[in-house]
Parts: C-alpha cells; structure tokens; sequence
C-alpha cells in the first residue's frame, strides 16, 4: 500500500508563533523531512490560519497610591500561555510594557501620571497595539 508510511501530525494552538496583528492569523509554513533525517523538503509557501475569535474577558484594576503601585488581574484564559501587556499615560499613545506568562501584571506608577489605562492582547507579530487581538482594556483610572 502506498500509504502505509504517511504520518499526519498535529500542531497544537499552544505551539503555534504569535500571531499577526494586522489580520489575526497565524503564519506558517512547514517542511517534510524522512524517518531517518537524511532527506528534507523544501518549504512550502506560507500559509494564513485563521485564529479563534476573541471574547472580552473579566479583569479588575487597584492602585495602591502609598506604596506607588499598580495591579491588574484578569482571568485565565484557556490555551493562552502569556499576554502582552500596554499601558496609555494620561492622553499619551499605547506603549508596550511587556508579557505576562501569569494573568497578574504589577508596575510602578509614572511620575506625574494622573491617570492611566491597560490593555492585555495576546501575543502579536509584530509588536503592537491591535484592536482584533485585544482581550481587554480597563477604563481610565485616576492614579
């Protein structure tokens, strides 16, 4: 039989690249090589996958003004390992603060900041603000 040797494999979303913040889909490609690694493919063209749809999700914000510090926590969203992290000062634009492998993220509160707003999306290539990515922003806070 022809087909006996043919084996399918699965990629799981948690092993996936990030995804493409201008159009929410992953990006991949893939190569074929034999059992015994002595003979590889070429790669095949890149492939657009779509990503799942994205629902708001709950999450609380507290700014403790006496120690200087500013807490998030949101809840966990299931087959998402890490979440990017941004921050708008004030009237300022969106700045990316970092990733959270967690669903807290803490920071200090910007000098002459009055107030401020949190963004959590997951993760994007490249780096940035995207709307269709975001699982949620926090109304703005006075600090």
């Amino acid at each position: 039989m022809a087909d006996a040797g043919i084996k399918k494999v699965i990629v799981q979303k948690k092993n996936l690249p990030s995804i493409s913040g201008t159009n929410n889909k992953y990006i991949v490609r893939y190569r074929i090589v034999s059992e015994d690694r002595n003979r590889t493919s070429h790669w095949s063209p890149q492939y657009k996958v779509g990503g799942a749809a994205i629902s708001a999700i709950n999450h609380s914000i507290s700014v403790d003004s006496s120690s200087n510090v500013i807490r998030l926590v949101w809840d966990q969203v299931q087959d998402i390992s890490a979440y990017d992290i941004y921050v708008r000062w004030d009237s300022g634009s969106w700045e990316y603060i970092g990733q959270s492998s967690t669903n807290t993220y803490s920071c200090l509160i910007k000098d002459s900041a009055t107030q401020v707003t949190f963004a959590a999306q997951i993760p994007t290539f490249p780096k940035g603000r995207f709307t269709a990515s975001t699982l949620f922003q926090t109304v703005l806070t006075d600090l």
